[in-house]
């Protein structure tokens, strides 16, 4: 997985970055072209649940969140 600590904001929500003229996704490094945004977005909502699904289910140091924690996550995505 791509280190999640060296992306913006916007890469964050969005579930993937540029890396110059492609798009990788953040979770399994799937790389398209730069023109190819809604083939990515779909890849991210089919293999991974959503930017935000994703982003919960990442395993790293930087997420430690409890159950209980990322049930009050979820309910903030969810509205």
């Amino acid at each position: 997985m791509f280190d999640l600590t060296q992306l913006n904001e916007v890469e964050l929500i969005s579930g993937y970055h540029n890396i110059g003229n492609l798009l990788m996704c953040n979770y399994c490094q799937l790389t398209m072209a730069r023109d190819q945004v809604s083939e990515m977005v779909t890849h991210i909502m089919v293999s991974h649940g959503g930017p935000k699904e994703a982003l919960l289910k990442v395993t790293s140091k930087y997420n430690s969140l409890t159950a209980t924690q990322e049930q009050i996550l979820r309910a903030f995505f969810d509205g």
